[in-house]
């Protein structure tokens, strides 16, 4: 197997560590699932994931909303 044939990434822990990991995966076009025990922290997380490219990644211009988007989808 080779990086190239990685497709999906699983992030266990969805917690501040597991969301950034997440984003920088998705960022770079892995589908990412994300699993948690706490149902509570994973439904924060999307939010939160959102939040960080919303006002971290626009305003410096490293992605755009409409990639945000797409980030947001996988």
């Amino acid at each position: 197997m080779e990086l190239k044939d990685i497709k999906k990434v699983l992030i266990l822990g969805a917690g501040t560590m597991g969301q950034q990991i997440g984003f920088v995966c998705a960022m770079h076009g892995y589908h990412v699932t994300f699993y948690d025990l706490s149902d509570e922290i994973l439904s924060q997380s999307l939010k939160r994931i959102e939040k960080l490219g919303s006002s971290f990644f626009v305003p410096i211009r490293r992605i755009t909303i409409e990639q945000l988007r797409e980030i947001m989808g996988r």
